[in-house]
C-alpha cells in the first residue's frame, strides 16, 4: 500500500447526538493486490493523526487484504459529517487494553431462576482472549448454571475510556423434537424458567439517577423500577406473541416507571440508562427486545434480560440462543450513542472499485426503476419498518426478523404459497449454477 494511497472513511451522525471519544468498529473492503499486511496503518483527519486497530477478516485468492475490520474512537458533533483517510504511516505503538479482573468478576452477579423458582448462580467453565488492541480487547467466557442444562457465553468488549460492552448469550444445548414435524413452542426439548438477571452491586453507595430515552437529562431519585412488558404498536396484542398455550401474555402496552414502589410513568417505547454513582448501564435496543426490566438504588443495578414481572415463564426451545449488549461506563457518562453507534462507510464509488461486492455499482439516474423499488423496502408504506409493524414483529425472539408478507394470504390458497416459494428457490438455484459454472 503506497504512502500516497488513500482510502476514504466516513463516519456521518445522523441522531443529533454529540459523541465524545466514541469507540467505532466496522468493515472495509481492499483493492485486490493493494495490501498484504497491515503494518503501520493509521487514520487521518484533517492533518491529524487517529490511531486504528486493525484485524484481517478475509483475503483475495493472491493473498492480498479483501475485508479489513477497524476499530479506533472519535468525537463528532451533533449531525456532522466527518471524512477520514486509511494511509499507510509509521505512528508511535500504543499500549494494549489492559483486561479488568474486576470487570470480568460481573458475571459473579449473573442469576438464573427456574420455573420452580430455584436460583442458579453462574459457573464459568473457560476464559480465552479472542482480540488484544489499544482500541478494543475482547474476552470470552464460557460457562453454565449450577444444576440446569441451560449455558451462556459472554464476550467482554474493553475500549479506552473505562467503556465497556457485554455481549452475553444464553443458549438451550438439548434438542428440540419437533413431534410430528411441528416447531411448536412447549416443545420437550423447552426450558421453562422465570427470571435471568445481572446484579452489580456497588462499592459503597452512590446517587441514583435515571434517564428514559437518549436525548433527555437525568433524573434524581431514590431508587427505580423501568420495565418494558410490550410494544405499543396498534397490533400490540398480536398473535406473533403466542406462547406453548397459544395466548399472549402481555398485560399493558409499553413501558411503566416506579419510584419508591409507586407507578409514575406509564408510556410508549423505553431506551433508559440508570447510573448510580460513577457507574452507567444501559441495554441495546431495551424495548425492542421486551419484556426487559432495569433497577437501580444506591447499592445496586439490576438488569433483568428475561424479567420475573413478565405475567409467564420464559420459554427458551432446544437448540435457541438469545445475545444480549449491555454497555457500562465506569465513569459516568452517557450511554445515548449505543442506539445510535456511528456506522463506518466509504463512497459508492469506492466500493465498485474495489470489486469485493460483485455487480455493486453507484447509482445512476438511468437505475430509476431499480431506484424506486430498492427504496420501497426503506421508506413509505411498504417499508420493513411498516410491514413489521403490521404483526408487531418485536419482542426478544423475533426483533430482528422481517415480515413473511409474500406468505400472508388466506390459507386456502395454500397452493398458491408452495408454488411461490419453489420459484424463488428454484431462480436462487439457478443463479447459483450459473455463477459456478
Amino acid at each position: 500500500m503506497g504512502a500516497s494511497y488513500k482510502i476514504p472513511i466516513i463516519l456521518d451522525e445522523l441522531s443529533g447526538i454529540n459523541r465524545i471519544d466514541e469507540p467505532v468498529t466496522g468493515g472495509i473492503p481492499i483493492k485486490k493486490g493493494l495490501l498484504f499486511d497491515t503494518k503501520n496503518i493509521c487514520l487521518i483527519n484533517q492533518n491529524k493523526i487517529i490511531p486504528v486497530q486493525t484485524q484481517i477478516l478475509s483475503r483475495w485468492s493472491d493473498g492480498s487484504i479483501k475485508w479489513l475490520l477497524l476499530d479506533f474512537k472519535t468525537s463528532l458533533n451533533a449531525k456532522e459529517k466527518k471524512k477520514f483517510f486509511l494511509i499507510k504511516k509509521r505512528i508511535k505503538k500504543i499500549k494494549d487494553i489492559e483486561i479488568s479482573k474486576d470487570m470480568l468478576g460481573l458475571l459473579e452477579g449473573l442469576i438464573l431462576v427456574d420455573n420452580k423458582n430455584k436460583k442458579h448462580c453462574a459457573v464459568i467453565k473457560k476464559t480465552e482472549v479472542e482480540t488484544k488492541g489499544s482500541q478494543r480487547t475482547v474476552v470470552k467466557l464460557d460457562g453454565g448454571f449450577k444444576n440446569s442444562i441451560l449455558q451462556f457465553f459472554a464476550r467482554f468488549n474493553f475500549y479506552p475510556n473505562n467503556k465497556l460492552r457485554l455481549d452475553l448469550t444464553i443458549r438451550n444445548p438439548q434438542a428440540a423434537k419437533h413431534p410430528g414435524g411441528f416447531w411448536d413452542l412447549g416443545d420437550r426439548g423447552s426450558v421453562l424458567f422465570k427470571d435471568l438477571f445481572l446484579r452489580i452491586k456497588m462499592v459503597g453507595e452512590g446517587d441514583v439517577y435515571y434517564k428514559n430515552n437518549p436525548k433527555s437529562k437525568f433524573k434524581k431519585t431514590e431508587d427505580v423500577i423501568i420495565y418494558q412488558d410490550s410494544s405499543d404498536n396498534k397490533n400490540w396484542k398480536h398473535h406473533t406473541h403466542v406462547n406453548r398455550y397459544n395466548q399472549v401474555m402481555h398485560v399493558f402496552k409499553g413501558y411503566n416507571v416506579y419510584e419508591k414502589g409507586n407507578e409514575v410513568l406509564q408510556s410508549a417505547h423505553t431506551q433508559p440508562t440508570v447510573k448510580v454513582g460513577r457507574i452507567s448501564v444501559a441495554l441495546k435496543d431495551f424495548w425492542q427486545n421486551f419484556p426487559k426490566t432495569i433497577e437501580a438504588n444506591k447499592n445496586e443495578i439490576v438488569i433483568r434480560l428475561f424479567p420475573k414481572q413478565y405475567a409467564d415463564f420464559h420459554e427458551l426451545q432446544g437448540g435457541e440462543q438469545k445475545t444480549h449488549s449491555i454497555f457500562f461506563d465506569f465513569d459516568g457518562n452517557d450511554l445515548d450513542w449505543i442506539q445510535y453507534p456511528l456506522v463506518v462507510a466509504s463512497t459508492p464509488e469506492y466500493y465498485s472499485e474495489t470489486g469485493a461486492i460483485p455487480y455493486l455499482t453507484p447509482e445512476t439516474k438511468a437505475d430509476r426503476r431499480y431506484h424506486k423499488l430498492i427504496y420501497c423496502a426503506i421508506k413509505g408504506q411498504d417499508s420493513f419498518d411498516k410491514k413489521n409493524k403490521i404483526i408487531d414483529e418485536y419482542g426478544w425472539r423475533n426483533f430482528g426478523e422481517i415480515y413473511a408478507d409474500h406468505e400472508a394470504v388466506h390459507e386456502k390458497d395454500w397452493f398458491l404459497i408452495i408454488i411461490i416459494n419453489m420459484t424463488l428457490f428454484m431462480e436462487c438455484y439457478y443463479n447459483f449454477l450459473e455463477v459456478v459454472i
